[in-house]
């Protein structure tokens, strides 16, 4: 199971998805056979990106069957198809082909913007669409129409908005918007909606796809879980990084414009997620390639953009 969701405001567009694979005992033995059981131990760690960038004006994005979803971007990479109707038409063949046992969803941003989902046996033009467990669905529009925690998230913009009325030049950060909050509510909904517990076959990373400056990215952010308890001392200073034996991790995804990129601090391991095996069930996902190396060394070697930086000392 997958949980999908996608959005098209006026100023915003985005597709976020969770990151987790869920392989039945029956299928496991046989894709350690396909793939090799280092690759199926990767995945099952690290599992899949399900809001793929083809390119900057297109993303596709999937919950169901990883063959289906191979399929269609094998149809997309191979023949360097850019055409969203096309797209979207094909998605529908594997769709009703398999029994509608994976869903789509098409976003395009061009002249204007388009969000197609492939759903229930037809196409569909939509302003949302979510995929994958209902059950983490109805626990997202639960909590991002909770009044209270609305309030919380648009009070925290209230200084913001009050300095961009005394700004001058907004090249560098535009003022926010309406959109900017409804975007930061709805990610904090779906995050706490993925980590609910509530599906156990829903989670792992958070993958967020968002438009910037017409184009699609997976934007720069740094998550950081911390399980131990802690006493909060009069400095108030709160620590953010636990040892991975404590229980904690700190991950820090990387901008771009086509493969996701992530660091995790506590076991010193890269990845980007590529098509990287030759099988043909699974040959255009973008599956986890792991790079055991230094934080600094996985930046060099990949030509890595970085804005944000945290100094975390480990061994």
């Amino acid at each position: 199971m997958s949980f999908v969701y996608a959005r098209k405001l006026k100023n915003k567009f985005y597709i976020l998805a969770d990151s987790k694979i869920t392989i039945s005992d029956d299928d496991s033995d046989r894709l350690k056979i396909r793939i090799g059981e280092k690759v199926y131990n990767d995945l099952k760690k690290f599992g899949v990106i399900k809001n793929v960038i083809i390119n900057e004006n297109i993303c596709i994005a999937s919950a169901g069957v990883l063959e289906d979803f191979n399929e269609l971007l094998k149809y997309v990479d191979t023949q360097k198809i850019n055409d969203i109707n096309l797209i979207s038409h094909q998605a529908l063949n594997i769709h009703l082909h398999n029994n509608k046992r994976t869903d789509f969803i098409i976003a395009k941003i061009d002249t204007n913007k388009e969000l197609l989902e492939i759903k229930n046996g037809i196409i569909s033009k939509v302003e949302t669409s979510w995929l994958g467990s209902y059950n983490c669905f109805n626990i997202f529009q639960n909590i991002r129409h909770d009044k209270v925690f609305r309030n919380q998230i648009e009070d925290s913009y209230s200084v913001l908005i009050e300095e961009d009325k005394n700004r001058i030049n907004y090249n560098e950060f535009p003022p926010i918007t309406i959109d900017d909050i409804e975007k930061d509510i709805d990610f904090k909904a779906f995050d706490k909606a993925v980590k609910s517990n509530t599906d156990l076959t829903v989670g792992g990373y958070i993958v967020e796809c968002i438009e910037h400056h017409n184009k699609f990215m997976y934007p720069e952010c740094i998550n950081s879980t911390v399980e131990k308890p802690q006493i909060v001392p009069s400095d108030g200073e709160i620590n953010t990084y636990n040892e991975a034996s404590e229980g904690g991790y700190t991950y820090h995804a990387y901008e771009s414009n086509n493969n996701f990129k992530l660091y995790i601090y506590q076991m010193k391991k890269g990845i980007i997620y590529e098509p990287n095996i030759n099988d043909p069930k699974y040959n255009h996902l973008r599956l986890p390639k792991i790079y055991n190396m230094k934080l600094d060394d996985f930046i060099k070697n990949n030509n890595i953009k970085q804005s944000i930086t945290i100094n975390i000392e480990y061994e």
